[in-house]
């Protein structure tokens, strides 16, 4: 079946839903739905709030929540639902007493994340399963690049359905006043927050390919988490935008030499007469109020 697991034909009829292991399926015309169940939900916010005011988590408890989470998470994340998980998994193979095991930075930050989402927003962990998903080649996906200077931001990004280019755009924009004084890693986010906010952000199930030069900000994203202080809200903030967004990114580093929103972070149009792969980059403009938003998060 859909799931690849066999269930009663009166269990798969249009409309009906039962549980399993704390997960909802509804079955439907358009495939199965999948959600985290009321009792389990409540449950999870139960015992994470315990923890948060003990302030205290052994490896074996780390472990047992560990598993609670990321079964329930897993099923409606996939990979993107293991990044909030990691500081859980950590503790969990600790092999020292951290000062009676207290909680510390990264994992209270992470279990306070877990507490908000699941106390407050279901849809967050709600997904369909498509009765025909699409082939590798099929549908439409992304490709984003994004890149930034001590001046400039840039990104371009090309939309790519069935295989063929359909449209690529890109913007170009000067750091403002706000970010004098910020260093590279710092602008580099920057880029590719304003990127998500302009082209991201009234899309779901979205899939895209994230390419950036920067070391720093790469380990961020892939990590979900950073050692550069100043940087650590602003990556939870972009991971939980993109976990309620339920998209699909993965994020690769591009050598400097080889990325084309060089130019648009340099206030350079030299791409807008430049077709590629026959389709002609046009500009998109981005709001000054989104530029100084990314900007804030990150001081």
């Amino acid at each position: 079946g859909i799931l690849h697991t066999s269930f009663n034909e009166d269990k798969t009829s249009e409309g009906h839903s039962f549980r399993h292991l704390g997960l909802v399926f509804t079955i439907a015309s358009e495939g199965v739905g999948v959600a985290i169940s009321a009792p389990r939900r409540e449950g999870l916010v139960h015992m994470l709030k315990g923890v948060l005011a003990r302030d205290s988590l052994s490896p074996g408890e780390a472990a047992s929540l560990a598993g609670k989470l990321g079964f329930a998470t897993s099923a409606l994340f996939g990979r993107v639902g293991r990044v909030p998980l990691q500081p859980v998994f950590r503790r969990s193979n600790a092999s020292t007493t951290f000062a009676g095991f207290k909680l510390g930075g990264d994992l209270e930050e992470a279990l306070g994340w877990w507490v908000r989402t699941l106390a407050e927003d279901e849809q967050c962990f709600r997904r369909t399963v498509p009765l025909n998903p699409i082939q590798p080649g099929e549908g439409t996906r992304y490709v984003l690049l994004t890149d930034a200077c001590l001046f400039g931001l840039g990104a371009m990004m090309a939309t790519i359905t069935d295989g063929d280019v359909v449209a690529i755009e890109y913007f170009s924009h000067p750091v403002p006043q706000e970010g004098a004084g910020l260093q590279i890693h710092h602008l580099e986010f920057v880029a590719v927050t304003v990127a998500f906010a302009l082209w991201f952000r009234d899309k779901d199930d979205f899939t895209v390919s994230v390419w950036v030069d920067n070391d720093v900000v790469l380990g961020s994203l892939v990590q979900g988490r950073t050692r550069a202080r100043e940087l650590r809200a602003a990556v939870h903030l972009f991971w939980e935008r993109l976990a309620r967004s339920r998209g699909d990114a993965w994020f690769e580093r591009v050598p400097g030499a080889d990325n084309i929103a060089d130019l648009p972070s340099r206030l350079l149009h030299a791409w807008a007469g430049i077709p590629i792969r026959g389709v002609l980059p046009k500009w998109r403009e981005v709001d000054q109020r989104v530029v100084d938003a990314a900007i804030a998060e990150v001081l």
